[in-house]
């Protein structure tokens, strides 16, 4: 008997199957990795995973990726699938979020000027709607020095300062000739203040004038020195309001602006001149509500668009030993004016910083006496009566079910309402 062989059985392949149901395979596929893996499988793999593994890109800040997305922008044909640029500015090796000043060397300076080029020529990627830079959100001293004539300036400013500083500008003042980005949406978390000229330039204008989401989230830097205070009050009371949002009115239909201290009863911040008659979604983070009303304005004023609130850490500001304007009195008032409303969040952050760790509690209405964060606990020698508390759950309650009747009608589940003041466990109506 001779020798059998063994074969593989016949039958489709892989390469048989419909080029649509490969082109499902690929898009349940959402590692960057594995896109880039099937890419070499063959020519329909290719054709389907290619413009999935570049239309999001990330860089970060060592050598290896930064010259990676140089590659990229040498090579027109994967440059032009790129839609959203994702820019991380990470800690180095063996350092921590609690810093003091930290020092560039040779290697940080040649990354700092290696992104700065890189961004500079964002005209290379030209579908490019969607920009995100994530600087540092650890803790950097620095001391600020200020002159007779009122030039700020720093001594040895962090490494992470200098590449923030540098992304900043080579975005806001491109290579002579190139475009500034037209972009839709536009990102910049933890966002060290400070001034420059680029802030003042028509490239910002010409950004933020044709965004349709705009997010921010600002970190006040422990600068040493006087002028700290005055760069954190210049931030938020002049730039954000005239440059950032100013130009961006008809176009914005998602704001988000988070900072961590707590901003509003000092520095004032004024948004209740702004209009944005498109405005659906609205995040307010760090924002503080008080008796003047400028932040409860800026909400009411957009009550026939908006239709998507979140307060994260918004307190209102206690002066004496009872509030003047309760958190019941807004909720009445945003019951009756945000007649489009359907999705509201209430949260508080159980400690100061951009940091993530920092828990988040629900349904809360805070109250707040400090104007800054760092050493002081959040709610600090704040003591309400009974009747106040109980007073401001009724209300929110009452606003969460106006909210309700609006999703019931769209058949959305229900909000969960707030807790009266009572026995545990007890159950109200």
């Amino acid at each position: 008997m001779g020798q059998e062989v063994l074969r593989r059985p016949s039958g489709p392949s892989l390469n048989d199957l419909p080029v649509e149901l490969l082109g499902a395979v690929v898009g349940e596929v959402t590692s960057i990795g594995d896109l880039l893996r099937l890419r070499v499988v063959n020519h329909t793999f290719s054709v389907y995973a290619t413009p999935k593994a570049f239309r999001t890109f990330h860089v970060v800040n060592t050598e290896a990726s930064v010259t990676g997305q140089k590659l990229l922008m040498s090579s027109p044909g994967l440059a032009s699938l790129v839609q959203r640029l994702v820019v991380h500015c990470e800690a180095g090796p063996g350092e921590n979020r609690l810093l003091n000043t930290v020092e560039e060397d040779e290697e940080a300076k040649a990354i700092r000027m290696a992104f700065a080029y890189n961004m500079s020529r964002l005209h290379l990627f030209p579908s490019l709607g969607e920009l995100e830079l994530n600087f540092f959100s650890g803790m950097v001293w620095q001391t600020v020095e200020s002159a007779e004539d009122g030039t700020i300036t720093m001594t040895h400013p962090s490494k992470y300062f200098m590449l923030q500083s540098f992304i900043m500008q080579a975005v806001l003042k491109p290579q002579t000739g190139c475009p500034p980005p037209l972009l839709r949406s536009l990102t910049l978390n933890n966002l060290i203040p400070f001034p420059a000229p680029e802030y003042q330039s028509e490239v910002l204008e010409t950004i933020m004038s044709n965004l349709h989401s705009f997010s921010m989230s600002a970190h006040a830097l422990r600068f040493k020195g006087r002028r700290g205070e005055d760069m954190w009050s210049w931030f938020w009371s002049e730039m954000v309001p005239e440059r950032f949002l100013e130009p961006a009115q008809k176009s914005l239909t998602s704001l988000s602006l988070f900072s961590d201290q707590p901003i509003g009863q000092f520095p004032t911040v004024d948004l209740s001149w702004l209009r944005f008659p498109r405005l659906t979604t609205l995040t307010l983070g760090g924002l503080t509500f008080n008796e003047q009303g400028l932040a409860e304005d800026f909400v009411v004023h957009h009550g026939r668009t908006l239709q998507r609130l979140t307060l994260d850490t918004c307190a209102m500001h206690l002066g004496g030993t009872a509030p003047v304007r309760p958190w019941a009195r807004v909720y009445e008032r945003f019951a009756a004016r945000l007649v489009a409303l359907r999705d509201f969040r209430t949260l508080c952050r159980t400690g100061w910083g951009l940091h993530e760790q920092d828990a988040r509690r629900g349904l809360q209405s805070p109250y707040e006496r400090s104007i800054t964060g760092y050493g002081y606990e959040r709610g600090k020698d704040v003591r309400l009566a009974a009747d106040v508390v109980q007073a401001d759950r009724v209300g929110l309650r009452n606003f969460l079910r106006t909210v309700n009747a609006r999703r019931e009608k769209q058949r959305l589940p229900p909000l969960a309402l707030p807790d009266l003041l009572g026995a545990p466990g007890q159950t109200h109506a």
